[in-house]
């Protein structure tokens, strides 16, 4: 597949960080929010680095995709810091980050983005110069968007009046200066909490920012993928490396069938993907040990919907758009979103479906007890021609039963 490496790597960021901020099928606008206002303060203060605060924006919650994000508003700043699971969240996402080739920089903002200026921040209680500089361009705000989604209403005045109370001790006067310049010659930043204005305003500063410099000898765009499935899994109690088994299995099955190295390249991405809208679900119900009621159930069916409408912005990844919507679907038009049946279901869906059902079967689940390998081929011998393609199945037999050797 070929494609423009700084442009994809842009957008595959830009529709990762937006499966970070799915809650409740929700999309949840707070990392882009925070993402034009710290840029907009850092080209002020610190240009040299507005690309890397601008990702590091984009991705500084990576490290609570597991926690409540209202957690952070119940919670005062000492509770917080009492709190193991967010006190450890910017070390947890700068770690993620900095897997990533070129983002050790943004890694570092993500690392000190809850710092204070006065030392009462975390997760080192660093304080003034030790802090990263596009850490506290992120941190103000950071707090703005927090503070702003609480009281709406706000004029410029109270909202600077707010951030005035807290200069000298959560950010530095700079930084504080630099941002009110921002909001008092800025129309869209004073109202990005409109969501219309928002998107106009992000696309214009994400276009007009310095070309990404990716190291084109490392493998960029497989490396990012491959770390936001490890952080979709870890949503789930029970799905560590769920994403990551999917694809190898499914590469395994194409391999298998005798698809070529674009088809194959496809399934590899599309199932470390095909998992993403699950974020959007409660842990109460991805979680939950028994059977699920009809209301529950019909919030985890739209999970392949919600991954197809993030990764359609993607360039590179638009013709995966049909293989993750409907990995779900049945051979037998019993599944779901669309009840598509036989050779109505992209095939691509149909490998994915079989390597889906098979991972969940051999791993651990709170809903069903986990099955030995032949055990799960059993199963899927059962339903050869119902849930799945029997072509497919009569393959995966073999493939999978060398996974004992």
């Amino acid at each position: 597949m070929e494609f423009n490496l700084e442009s994809s790597f842009s957008q595959i960021i830009n529709a990762l960080s937006q499966i970070i901020a799915l809650e409740n099928h929700q999309r949840i606008f707070h990392a882009w929010r925070v993402a034009v206002l710290a840029t907009e303060v850092a080209r002020k203060i610190t240009p040299e680095d507005i690309n890397q605060v601008f990702y590091a924006s984009l991705l500084h919650d990576v490290g609570t995709v597991s926690i409540d994000h209202n957690i952070f508003k119940q919670l005062s700043l000492a509770q917080q810091r009492a709190h193991p699971v967010i006190l450890e969240h910017p070390v947890k996402g700068a770690r993620i980050v900095q897997e990533i080739p070129g983002m050790e920089p943004a890694a570092e903002i993500i690392m000190d983005h809850h710092e204070r200026w006065d030392g009462e921040g975390y997760p080192h209680h660093k304080r003034n110069e030790d802090i990263n500089f596009g850490a506290q361009c992120l941190r103000i705000a950071d707090a703005y968007d927090f503070y702003l989604q609480d009281n709406s209403q706000l004029d410029y005045d109270q909202a600077m009046h707010f951030l005035g109370e807290q200069k000298n001790k959560e950010f530095c006067s700079s930084v504080y200066e630099a941002f009110s310049e921002v909001l008092a010659h800025n129309q869209y930043c004073r109202e990005i909490n409109q969501d219309e204005c928002l998107e106009e305003a992000f696309i214009e500063l994400q276009q007009g920012l310095p070309r990404l410099q990716c190291q084109t000898k490392s493998d960029v765009i497989g490396v990012t993928l491959r770390v936001f499935a490890r952080v979709i899994d870890t949503k789930h109690l029970y799905t560590s490396g769920h994403s990551q088994r999917v694809s190898q299995y499914s590469m395994l099955l194409a391999e298998a069938m005798h698809l070529d190295h674009d088809e194959i390249s496809r399934i590899k991405w599309a199932s470390l993907l095909h998992d993403a809208g699950k974020v959007a679900i409660p842990q109460s119900i991805l979680n939950k040990p028994g059977p699920l009621n009809e209301e529950e159930f019909a919030l985890v069916k739209r999970h392949p919907e919600i991954t197809a409408e993030i990764i359609k912005y993607i360039d590179v990844f638009k013709n995966l758009v049909p293989t993750v919507r409907h990995h779900h679907e049945h051979f037998d038009g019993q599944g779901y979103p669309d009840k598509l049946e036989t050779q109505q279901i992209p095939y691509l869906s149909r490998i994915i479906t079989v390597a889906d059902a098979f991972d969940a079967m051999t791993s651990p689940r709170p809903y069903q007890r986990m099955r030995s390998i032949q055990e799960a081929l059993a199963e899927l011998d059962r339903r050869k021609g119902s849930q799945f393609d029997g072509e497919i199945i009569d393959q995966a037999k073999e493939i999978f039963m060398a996974l004992t050797v």
